[in-house]
C-alpha cells in the first residue's frame, strides 16, 4: 500500500470498506444493519441503522480506540450524573471490527428545537 492509499483509506474514502466495517459490527453486537443509512462520513463514518433505534460510529483506525473509549466512558459519565447527553447502548464498547474502533449509541429524535446556551448552563448549575 502507499503512502496515499493509506491516507485515504484512514479518511474512508473507501465508502464500502465503512458499510462493511459497519455491517460486520451489527452482526457481532446482535443488531440489525439492513437498510442502514449513512449520515457522515469523515473524521468518522456515523451510520442510522433503519431497523433499531442505534446510531453506529466507526473510528477511522486503531490510533483513535483510546478516544473512543474515553467518549462512550465520559458519556455514561454525564448520564449518570443526571445530564441529557447523548447515550451509548448497553452493548460492551468500543468494540474493534477490521481495525476501527466502533461504538453504538441511543438515537436521538430530531425534535427541532436546538437547545441554547441558557439550556446547557441550567443543567450545569445543577445540584
Amino acid at each position: 500500500m502507499i503512502a496515499g492509499d493509506q491516507v485515504r483509506d484512514q479518511t474512508f474514502v473507501h465508502v464500502g470498506r465503512c458499510v462493511a466495517t459497519q455491517e460486520a459490527a451489527c452482526s457481532a453486537a446482535g443488531l440489525r444493519s439492513e437498510g442502514s443509512e449513512l449520515l457522515r462520513l469523515g473524521e468518522t463514518a456515523i451510520f442510522h441503522l433503519a431497523r433499531e433505534p442505534v446510531v453506529v460510529r466507526i473510528g477511522r483506525g486503531p490510533a483513535v480506540l483510546a478516544d473512543a473509549t474515553k467518549e462512550v466512558a465520559v458519556a455514561s459519565w454525564l448520564r449518570d450524573a443526571g445530564l441529557p447527553v447523548t447515550e451509548p447502548t448497553s452493548a460492551k464498547q468500543p468494540i474493534v471490527v477490521h481495525d476501527r474502533p466502533v461504538t453504538f449509541w441511543k438515537l436521538i429524535d430530531d425534535s427541532g428545537i436546538k437547545a441554547t446556551v441558557g439550556d446547557l448552563a441550567a443543567h450545569a448549575k445543577r445540584p
